[in-house]
């Protein structure tokens, strides 16, 4: 009798394979972004060990559970494997075949499955044998990747910190908070009825408020580039699904040459190393922060959020970060050290779905769930009735609260610290949202000006007067070098510092702010839908050209901005044809770019 294949097999023996092909398949979901070159990898191999091995031993739990009084046949542990197989073989195999052949991957996954379940059938005991005598390869292998690649990445922190140049005596702290999603027409500061700011009120009457600040696009992914670059999406190519541009320096790596330290703790997955914004900050927290964000980077954890997203099971994103939470891993970071300090916030409590906790979700409503629900999709927002979005903006504004709060707590633990007078702070967002304004939810879909108006609040002690208000229309292309002036530094970006505006000194010509979309194809019903859209805002019109709109012209820049197209006017046609023209030529931002294209890059400052 051949005692390598019993007719039965014991529970252990189930959750022994059930932990190998878990670690089996971590490893190669983590390979696979390997593979892709992402430039997050070593996290995205730790999360997906860490979340496959839960996820098949929890599977084998249940398998133990269903057959507790009974034994495990050789069919069903043949058919255990067969499962566990093709799921492990389920994260690599659709990367590396092409993506030609339909559903090769999953015949391809089966047929290896196959092979695995038939040697258990043939050899049984000793392939028990064999994942007993590999499970501590592969467990060590593991530990390396959730332990020791984390480990160091800190010692390299820790080194480039050490390697930092020499800071300027008395060189300001800086903070950039980017309240994602906030649009400025919702602040009380803006002349919004409700009172959604107080605090940020009360900042900017100590300190310098921007009335027509325009961002440089209409969702994160390029306005971030912009505020971070100085460079408009065209020219830093952060547009669509391309990543941030590597031939030009970041505010990070700028003011890093300067001997700041620098660091960023982001919400929004979209700000994120993954999509190349590390680049200039020595610690970069996104993603990977608790279970549920972990598990939205494995092949299975993020098919089971889009899965329940479409089912609109979810109430809100899985893992999301709140403002409490990212202003205290900031202050954590911020106690490391005596260095000064860039740090980059983003908060996202204002995007959708707007979940703020109580008492701000109630604040401005009696609706008890004013979000129907959390979706990926974006025709959600479709088929909402005039009370649905009411209770959306409600909710919106009570977010709005919960952030203004969260600054306000912020700039107090920076004065316990005794920083908050050496601190520059500058509060704005990469752009806002549409709550059916021009027929449209949302944002990223067109360049209405609910979407490229947004807050710019800048305070410092002694640095900026208190109470002043710039009314002309700028640009946040502007940011990078107007902190570069700020901090005395000798470092240049792309842009026009905004200082003149209250130093005296004379104004430079500032450019007619734009602001870019590109072709997205998300959503038939929106105008970007059919084509790359642009847009100018000057102090009197704000122009948009392309996508599937054509041309549209508004009155511009009161605090009640005319909603009529007037582009078929006399007056309008002629300043269409003005605005035409100039959307052609190439802005002051990408002059002045190739002046600094070829600057070396901060070589201290790892690729995190």
């Amino acid at each position: 009798m051949n005692t390598d294949l019993p007719s039965s097999y014991t529970r252990k023996d189930v959750l022994v394979t059930a932990i190998w092909w878990g670690l089996f398949c971590g490893l190669g979901d983590g390979l696979v972004q390997r593979f892709r070159q992402s430039l997050v990898w070593q996290d995205q191999i730790r999360a997906a060990l860490v979340i496959n091995v839960l996820l098949f031993a929890a599977l084998a739990g249940v398998i133990i559970i269903v057959n507790w009084r009974s034994v495990v046949t050789r069919g069903q542990m043949v058919r255990i494997t067969l499962a566990f197989a093709f799921l492990a073989f389920q994260t690599c195999l659709p990367t590396l075949l092409p993506k030609f052949i339909f559903h090769a991957h999953l015949l391809t996954s089966l047929v290896a499955a196959s092979i695995a379940a038939g040697l258990l059938y043939l050899y049984g005991r000793r392939f028990i044998r064999f994942f007993l005598w590999s499970l501590p390869l592969l467990t060590i292998l593991a530990l390396w990747c959730i332990f020791i690649m984390p480990f160091q990445r800190s010692r390299s922190e820790t080194r480039a910190l050490s390697q930092l140049p020499v800071s300027q005596p008395g060189a300001p702290n800086v903070l950039l908070i980017v309240v994602d999603t906030l649009r400025a027409d919702h602040l009380s500061v803006y002349g919004y009825a409700r009172p959604t700011s107080p605090n940020l009120d009360r900042l900017a009457g100590n300190g310098l408020l921007f009335k027509n600040a325009v961002s440089a696009s209409s969702w994160t992914l390029p306005s971030h580039g912009s505020i971070l670059t100085g460079l408009y999406p065209h020219h830093h190519g952060a547009q669509a699904e391309d990543n941030l541009g590597t031939g030009f320096r970041t505010l990070g790596e700028a003011l890093a040459a300067d001997g700041y330290r620098t660091a960023a703790f982001s919400a929004n997955e979209t700000f994120s190393r993954r999509r190349g914004f590390g680049r200039g900050f020595i610690h970069f927290e996104d993603d990977f922060q608790n279970l549920p964000s972990m598990s939205r980077e494995t092949i299975f954890g993020f098919r089971l959020e889009e899965t329940l997203s479409r089912l609109h099971l979810l109430a809100d994103k899985p893992g999301r970060l709140r403002a409490e939470q990212i202003s205290r891993s900031a202050l954590h970071w911020i106690d490391a050290s005596h260095v000064p300090f860039f740090v980059v916030l983003n908060y996202c409590d204002v995007h959708d779905p707007y979940l703020p906790p109580d008492p701000y979700l109630h604040r401005y409503t009696k609706v008890r769930r004013p979000n129907k629900w959390f979706s990926e999709q974006w025709q959600s927002f479709e088929h909402l009735t005039q009370e649905e979005i009411v209770a959306e903006m409600d909710a919106y504004d009570g977010a709005i609260n919960y952030v203004d709060d969260n600054i306000a707590n912020l700039l107090t633990e920076l004065q316990h610290r005794g920083i908050e007078k050496n601190t520059l702070v500058v509060i704005t967002s990469d752009h806002g949202e549409g709550f059916a304004d021009h027929g449209l939810m949302n944002h990223g879909n067109s360049l209405y000006r609910e979407l490229t108006h947004v807050p710019l609040i800048v305070w410092g002690a002694g640095r900026i007067p208190e109470g002043r208000v710039v009314a002309e229309p700028i640009s946040l292309t502007s940011l990078p070098a107007t902190v570069l002036d700020l901090v005395g530094s000798k470092q240049s970006l792309p842009g026009i510092s905004l200082t003149p505006f209250w130093s005296g000194a004379p104004v430079p010509a500032m450019g007619t702010p734009r602001s870019e979309l590109a072709q997205l194809k998300w959503n038939p019903r929106y105008p970007n839908y059919y084509g790359p859209m642009q847009s100018l805002t000057s102090s009197e019109w704000h122009y948009i050209s392309g996508g599937k709109t054509g041309e549209l012209l508004f009155r511009c820049c009161g605090l009640d901005p005319d909603m009529n197209n007037l582009a078929d006017t006399a007056e309008g046609r002629k300043a269409c044809e003005q605005f035409r023209r100039e959307i052609q030529l190439p802005s002051a931002e990408t002059n002045r770019a190739s002046q600094t294209r070829s600057g070396p890059e901060n070589g201290l400052i790892p690729r995190l």
